[in-house]
């Protein structure tokens, strides 16, 4: 009946938000909200009503998660459902201070309180602190806030909801860095990263997991910038070596995932199944003869195949571990990467102010560098003047824009550690942002870097290192083929092209080069005259 198909889209559409595919649940939820509404069952119309809200708010659309919210906390209060209602509360309150609806917010949060004092419950304080420290930090009220602030990570630890304590202590953590309380704000975010972290490595789903990772990502580079603005303030005080540290971790964990699920992809024998369901659900709706009578059918078969295929991926299919790669520390990378005669560029780009951590034997050292924007316009620009067309008569004019453009590079990107640079031979950088698109070879002063540096890059040092130690001994041998001989008897195929105007004359220098890159290897084969032939290849 359409109460059990509701029930059923709504569940639906649950799964697809527990696996972070907002589009595809916000169409099971609103199906289902069309059909409850005609049911007029006000409590399965609240829960619907709520569970979009949650969806439509991840999604970045607020205004219609008020809404949705706002209805399923008046069904809440008609029907007297106290906990429903201190669930939909929670968000609202949140949804009603990104707003600037300050007088809503403190409504919520009072409402919200005297709910859980009047339940008894101990549940349920931590997010309406939460909302009364945010709102007495927006009126300049900051010891009020401190206390709220404080109070909300207690009682999220005295419940034991990881997930509000995560959150009160980065409230917290803005509120102390806005009044640039730095030790204090540090410490909250190093805490909240630790109990995020354990939340990623438990997460099964790979696409919740991402969407976590993400913003796991985006608080851990947040921490970043506090600890430069700190080493900044105090240099030698090991901030700057913290921040690369965080740095390095975010980037050898994040790749590390990458290629641990890469590597431990296996096709289960369900997953199997369900792709043969897919595969003959489509041969029964693409043949030729199907009458079209029988289409819709088929296609609701195909769409529902589809749908058991997509859950069973997102949800079944994926290793439950991360499989998190671990950083090196500094003293590591010194002597596994950089070596003797090398040195290692960690760039990080931010908004206000970038960076680059320099390291070699000597030690390590933080290089500020340019805005984010700015690297990305001289990048842009660089890059545009190497794809240009150019003729003859622009050939001149076009390579002293593409000199002039690689030196005001090469000052901005390496000049500032160019000391430690000279003296070695090997330069490895890990890029970031726009700086991934770059060819540092082509930057220089007076001569590019590839003429005088071997330049490697790496997503991170320790991904590097690590690749490294599982590389096996590569197979040094070749086989080159040069400058063969037309000979008398030149093919059908070919004179037909030289009648055409092709000249096939004889690669200046070809015998010579390859007989010199004979010699870097121990076992090599060189073709060369008559003995260049198809035959000799196959």
């Amino acid at each position: 009946d359409e109460r059990q198909t509701a029930t059923a889209l709504l569940s639906i559409g649950v799964v697809y938000a527990s696996i972070n595919e907002l589009q595809k649940a916000a169409g099971y939820l609103d199906d289902a909200g069309v059909l409850v509404a005609k049911l007029q069952n006000k409590s399965l119309l609240a829960q619907v009503a709520r569970t979009r809200a949650n969806v439509y708010q991840r999604a970045g659309d607020k205004a219609k998660a008020i809404e949705l919210y706002e209805q399923s906390a008046a069904i809440d209060r008609a029907a007297g459902d106290v906990p429903g209602l201190v669930i939909t509360l929670k968000p609202l309150m949140g949804l009603y201070l990104d707003a600037g609806r300050l007088a809503e917010t403190r409504a919520i949060a009072e409402e919200s309180l005297a709910l859980a004092a009047k339940s008894g419950s101990l549940k349920g304080w931590a997010v309406p602190y939460m909302g009364l420290a945010a709102l007495a930090g927006r009126e300049k009220r900051f010891e009020e806030a401190d206390k709220y602030y404080t109070l909300a990570v207690e009682q999220a630890r005295k419940e034991g909801d990881k997930l509000d304590e995560v959150n009160a202590l980065e409230s917290r953590s803005t509120f102390y860095e806005n009044r640039r309380m730095w030790p204090a704000a540090l410490a909250d975010m190093e805490l909240a990263l630790s109990i995020k972290e354990s939340s990623v490595r438990s997460l099964t789903a790979v696409s919740a997991r991402e969407a976590l990772r993400s913003d796991f990502s985006k608080q851990r580079m947040r921490l970043v910038h506090l600890l430069v603005r700190m080493h900044e303030r105090e240099p030698g005080a090991g901030y700057a070596e913290r921040a690369f540290a965080h740095t390095e971790r975010s980037r050898a964990s994040s790749l590390g995932e990458l290629i641990g699920v890469t590597g431990r992809r296996e096709i289960t024998p369900r997953e199997k199944e369900l792709t043969a369901s897919v595969q003959s659900a489509q041969k029964a709706l693409f043949r030729e003869d199907v009458p079209e009578a029988r289409k819709p059918a088929l296609r609701a078969a195909l769409t529902a195949a589809e749908r058991d295929l997509d859950l069973y991926l997102n949800a079944e299919a994926r290793p439950s571990q991360l499989g998190l790669h671990e950083a090196l520390t500094i003293d590591q990378i010194r002597e596994w990467v950089a070596g003797a005669d090398g040195l290692v560029v960690s760039y990080s780009l931010a908004e206000t102010k970038s960076f680059a951590w320099v390291i070699d034997a000597a030690g390590f050292v933080t290089v500020p560098l340019p805005a984010k924007a700015e690297l990305e316009k001289q990048v842009t620009v660089f890059r545009e003047l190497l794809a240009k067309p150019s003729s003859a008569l622009t050939r001149t004019k076009d390579q002293a824009a593409i000199d002039v453009a690689a030196r005001e590079l090469h000052k901005v990107l390496i000049e500032p550690f160019e000391p430690r640079l000279r003296g070695k031979r090997r330069l490895t950088i890990a890029p970031d942002g726009v700086l991934a698109y770059l060819p540092f070879e082509a930057i220089g002063k007076s001569a590019p870097l590839v003429a005088t540096h071997v330049v490697s890059y790496a997503p991170s040092a320790s991904i590097t290192a690590a690749l490294r130690a599982k590389q096996t001994a590569p197979n040094r041998t070749l086989m080159a083929f040069a400058d063969p001989s037309r000979g008398a008897a030149a093919s059908k195929e070919m004179k037909e092209h030289v009648e055409r105007g092709f000249a096939f004359t004889a690669l200046p220098n070809a015998r010579t080069e390859a007989a010199a890159i004979a010699k870097l290897f121990p076992e090599a084969k060189v073709f060369v005259g008559a003995d260049a032939s198809e035959a000799q290849i196959k």
